[in-house]
């Protein structure tokens, strides 16, 4: 029974189907590639920003506090001291919550990943007449991707595609204006 259904799953497709169909699939790859990459500078950044903010701040508190040894402090500078250690606290919680390096080295895996997903499908695109098997195989690996990956907000996708729509309409433009 098996045998039956393997024959019928393996039906030849028509060629231009296929391309087609591999071809969408590349252009939401790249995209995809380019959400991740993307989401990777930008929590790379915050998680910089994150860090230096708490070193700026740990560091002026303990500096304080070390002057504070030689002499007594006014009241206005402890509470200024104090306040300044708890917004370290608060910092240093947050980056244990945002785990922002984590998060950017996820996407940049994922954003790898993709694009040696989009250069295999290319390969592919180039061939008369890519198999079912192929097309099982890009969208297996590319679901594998999708599972490991982290989400990307709307409104960066929104952002991203404006620019490559922008970048399309520029290009084809240029390609008019030569042409």
């Amino acid at each position: 029974m098996t045998d039956k259904l393997d024959h019928l799953q393996r039906a030849p497709l028509d060629a231009d189907k296929t391309h087609k169909r591999l071809d969408a699939w590349c252009h939401e790859m790249r995209m995809s590639h380019l959400f991740h990459q993307d989401a990777a500078a930008t929590f790379g950044k915050r998680g910089r920003y994150l860090s230096v903010g708490t070193l700026i701040i740990s560091t002026v508190v303990g500096t304080a506090i070390f002057a504070s040894l030689a002499a007594s402090p006014a009241t206005g500078w402890k509470v200024a001291a104090g306040v300044l250690t708890g917004m370290v606290a608060v910092l240093s919680a947050l980056q244990a919550l945002l785990k922002y390096p984590e998060l950017a080295a996820r996407h940049r895996q994922a954003s790898l990943a993709l694009s040696q997903l989009v250069h295999r499908v290319d390969i592919e695109l180039t061939k008369q007449s890519p198999s079912v098997d192929t097309l099982e195989t890009v969208q297996d690996d590319w679901h594998k991707i999708n599972i490991d990956t982290p989400d990307i907000s709307q409104r960066a996708r929104d952002r991203i595609t404006k620019q490559v729509d922008r970048q399309i309409e520029s290009q084809e433009r240029k390609e008019r204006a030569e042409g």
